[in-house]
């Protein structure tokens, strides 16, 4: 056993594990040819949303067992035009924004505002009427077979997910479009406020989320950092996300290899870090986006949610459990040499094949590490246990909104 500077390690690392050029282009253009049929669908079935998923492409992911590839300009929201002139209100404290237009019959308007309820809810059942009468698709002589998911928060559709399954795969190779839907608006046609901070000729997205005391016309308001990234930084940043996947994909917490979960953790990064994030390490952002897949109480989560017999409830309580204690140790683990800038030879195995992980002491100290004058440094100790408190975002309330 011998200790390996972790910086420069990770680096490495990444470049192994990218995807080959040509299994690369294989799955982009398959990626093109299912989304370009599930859109021709909606047209056919003359649905509300026909010709507004032209970037149903972006929120594609390939998953080929330990593997995963997602496209340069992956993206978790799906970005819709509307298409009829709107009126927008800005809400400054709650950083919402309501679209309204007065007397209106489009069927996105409930009244004369926009409804984020109502657009999931025809989203979900115009795509399982696509899925039902598609079945499956031919993408260069390979059959894919379709399904359609839907993810409810507060009773209400909030993130879609279309899976196209390869025939013959057991399941093993799929392509992925998980995506939460948005509201897409170039800032010099429709600029934000000034307290916003955001340029000019930028794009702003706006989503909705469901909440007790919310209603259903605020849209949160989102600049997204990762627009504006150069290839170089995306290449990190998808880099990040592969070799994560793969890490806890081979150390069995499924849970936290789930590539919508990747990719929402690597928005909230973004939005912790604002335009640094794209002066990021490989290292530093792999280990940042699994601090905030780790900070999530899931077994919480899932107490409060899972209602089966009580025998299966506790084996998937269980198994929850065993998966959310293994991910907190390998955090620990990256987080200890990080700040040493050392890691020991022994760990590499950690992305090929099964480990011990030992628990987390309750007496530890998790930390979080950003760069500062290109030296990695503690940020602020977190005591736990049981959970991780967050870090409150400066600027904006996407963090708390997406959790």
């Amino acid at each position: 056993m011998c200790l390996m500077n972790f910086m420069r390690f990770m680096d490495e690392l990444a470049e192994e594990l990218i995807v080959a050029n040509k299994t690369h282009e294989d799955f982009i253009n398959k990626a093109g040819v299912i989304s370009r049929a599930i859109q021709r669908q909606l047209v056919k079935n003359n649905a509300v949303f026909q010709n507004l998923l032209g970037k149903l492409h972006t929120t594609a992911v390939y998953v080929n067992n330990l593997f995963m590839d997602i496209p340069l300009n992956f993206d978790i929201f799906l970005p819709i035009r509307i298409p009829v002139p709107v009126k927008l209100r800005f809400e400054k404290t709650e950083r919402t924004v309501q679209v309204t237009r007065f007397r209106t019959q489009h069927p996105f308007f409930f009244g004369n505002g926009l409804n984020f309820k109502l657009m999931n809810i025809m989203l979900s059942q115009e795509l399982g009427k696509v899925v039902k009468k598609l079945r499956t698709v031919n993408a260069f002589g390979v059959i894919y077979d379709l399904s359609y998911t839907v993810f409810r928060r507060g009773g209400i559709p909030f993130l879609h997910q279309l899976v196209a399954t390869e025939c013959g795969s057991y399941g093993e190779r799929c392509i992925r479009f998980d995506f939460v839907l948005a509201l897409g608006f170039e800032g010099g046609n429709t600029p934000l406020p000034s307290y916003y901070d955001a340029p000019i000729a930028g794009q702003w997205l706006a989503y909705g989320l469901a909440g007790e005391e919310r209603s259903p016309d605020d849209w949160f308001v989102l600049v997204p950092k990762w627009k504006t990234a150069d290839p170089g930084v995306c290449l990190r940043s998808s880099s990040s996300l592969i070799m994560l996947y793969r890490l806890m994909k081979v150390q069995k917490c499924q849970l936290y290899a789930l590539p919508y979960s990747l990719k929402l953790s690597f928005v909230l990064v973004t939005e912790e870090r604002g335009e640094m994030y794209q002066n990021m390490s490989v290292g530093e952002m792999t280990l940042t986006i699994l601090f905030h897949e780790v900070s999530r109480d899931l077994y919480q989560a899932a107490l409060e949610h899972t209602r089966r017999d009580r025998l299966s409830r506790s084996s998937k309580l269980l198994s929850i459990r065993k998966q959310q204690i293994r991910a907190r140790g390998i955090y620990y683990i990256l987080t200890d040499s990080a700040l040493k800038d050392l890691i020991h030879s022994e760990f590499v195995f950690a992305f090929f094949s099964h480990l011990y992980i030992p628990p987390v002491p309750s007496s530890s100290k998790w930390i979080l590490i950003k760069e500062v004058d290109t030296k990695v440094v503690p940020d602020f100790p977190l005591e736990m246990e049981y959970g991780i408190p967050l870090p409150k975002p400066k600027t904006s309330n996407c963090s708390n909104s997406l959790r």
